[in-house]
């Protein structure tokens, strides 16, 4: 919104008049994407563009190792639901 349309909303309220429906479909208008160019290409459909998006996301936090090291012929372990809920607990006064 606008710095006016600001001081018109404290000092009268939203009254659903139609000014006020006015200034918010104007922010919504102009905060939306109707098209993105990528490396030279437009694309106007949403569709498309959020193929666009998604693919431009999905490489750049794509991971070609994975975190965990692999190494054949050894069996990690795995602890016991036991243990698994003791690691969930909250900590008491005289642990800290």
């Amino acid at each position: 919104m606008e710095t006016k349309a600001k001081q018109h909303w404290i000092l009268d309220g939203d009254l659903n008049t139609k000014f006020f429906h006015r200034v918010a479909n104007i922010g919504r208008k102009f905060g939306t994407i109707h098209s993105i160019c990528v490396d030279g290409v437009s694309f106007n459909d949403n569709s498309s563009a959020k193929g666009v998006i998604f693919n431009f996301y999905n490489k750049l936090y794509h991971e070609d190792h994975p975190r965990k090291p692999f190494i054949e012929g050894i069996v990690y372990d795995s602890i016991s639901d036991d243990d698994a809920c003791d690691l969930l607990k909250k900590f008491s006064e005289e642990e800290v």
